[in-house]
């Protein structure tokens, strides 16, 4: 089948569509300065999933001293 204005293939396909995910900076103050051009990653936290516990920052390849200046859309 093709799409008459563009002459494009079509094809039915699934889709789930995912609830929008917030990331929120959270942590205990301790009262400690820290000049950075971002938000310093410290430690991760772990979730609670349905197959165990996961920290996707550590899966997502974030390492402790990361210092993130932008979001990345892919």
């Amino acid at each position: 089948m093709l799409l008459p204005a563009l002459a494009l293939p079509a094809r039915k396909v699934d889709v789930r569509v995912l609830p929008d995910l917030r990331l929120i900076p959270g942590g205990e103050s301790i009262g400690v300065k820290l000049n950075t051009l971002g938000v310093l990653v410290v430690g991760y936290h772990l979730i609670h999933a349905e197959n165990g516990e996961k920290s996707p920052g550590e899966l997502a390849g974030v390492q402790v001293g990361d210092v993130i200046t932008k979001k990345l859309i892919k």
